[in-house]
């Protein structure tokens, strides 16, 4: 028989339809159903949360450094340090101030012990009188390897060693002092000033 007008275009519309379904479905490359949208953006916001969290890990580095330390200064030993050979000898370093910094030794026999034996003046003990380099300030590192010098050198009596020093020497030697208080027997610092909040500390 024949169809009527009305079946072909029902026929003509659903295959139209079809069509549509297949032009927006992602085979066809074109715009995404509703349903298609929802699942990509799902798949878009869940993708940073697969990523490996930032790692911090732990490290440390070991340099070796080599300075090269230098020190000027003056040196007493008593009267009879060459004869008796068996004896040692306390130390006494002394720090000299701000104004007597630079390269020439005689600035140092301006004050203190250094000046004493410049008059005559004898003592039964080695003096070491270093002169701190001008523009700069009194440098633990330096006098520790001074004083390592001087040991290894020269007989001292290491249970024996004496600091003193005047206004920025009596600041150094305070600090030096203070840092390696169990080296020295005593110190003497003169007009100068240290952090006492140390010297409490390091009493214990």
């Amino acid at each position: 028989g024949t169809w009527s007008k009305r079946g072909r275009a029902d026929i003509c519309s659903a295959g139209r339809a079809e069509r549509r379904d297949d032009l927006t479905s992602p085979r066809s490359g074109r715009k995404l159903g509703r349903p298609m949208k929802y699942i990509a953006l799902i798949l878009v916001l869940a993708v940073p949360a697969l990523r490996a969290a930032p790692v911090q890990t732990q490290q440390t580095i070991t340099v070796d450094k080599v300075k090269k330390l230098e020190a000027r200064f003056l040196l007493y030993l008593p009267a009879d340090y060459q004869t008796m050979e068996d004896a040692q000898w306390p130390l006494m370093m002394f720090l000299h101030g701000a104004g007597e910094r630079g390269n020439d030794l005689n600035r140092v026999k301006v004050h203190g012990p250094p000046m004493l034996v410049e008059k005559g003046k004898m003592f039964p003990f080695i003096i070491v009188s270093p002169q701190c380099p001008k523009g700069q300030v009194w440098d633990a590192e330096v006098l520790l390897a001074l004083l390592d010098h001087m040991c290894k050198k020269y007989r001292v009596d290491q249970t024996r060693q004496y600091l003193t020093g005047l206004s920025m020497g009596g600041y150094g030697t305070w600090s030096l002092g203070i840092a390696h208080c169990d080296r020295f027997a005593a110190i003497s610092p003169i007009c100068g000033g240290g952090n006492f909040i140390k010297i409490y500390n390091a009493s214990g």
